[in-house]
């Protein structure tokens, strides 16, 4: 699991607020040569489609899954 992966999953898991895109993007790093919206984009979508995190609201709220929960006490 990525640095940003990480933190989106720490993000999730002990955040009290519904975590939006906007919230996920402002606790990612970024490589400046790379485009902000697809990084964000990317990552989130290699965490949904690995059954970490899910969302099934628009616009996305994401909450972890119970796998994603499992994978939170691994990093932690």
């Amino acid at each position: 699991m990525t640095l940003n992966e990480q933190k989106i999953v720490r993000l999730i898991k002990n955040s009290r607020d519904p975590v939006r895109f906007t919230d996920i993007e402002k606790v990612m790093d970024f490589n400046a040569s790379k485009d902000k919206y697809w990084s964000v984009f990317s990552t989130i979508a290699c965490l949904v489609e690995s059954g970490i995190i899910t969302t099934t609201r628009h616009p996305s709220i994401y909450s972890l899954t119970k796998y994603g929960r499992m994978k939170y006490d691994e990093i932690t």
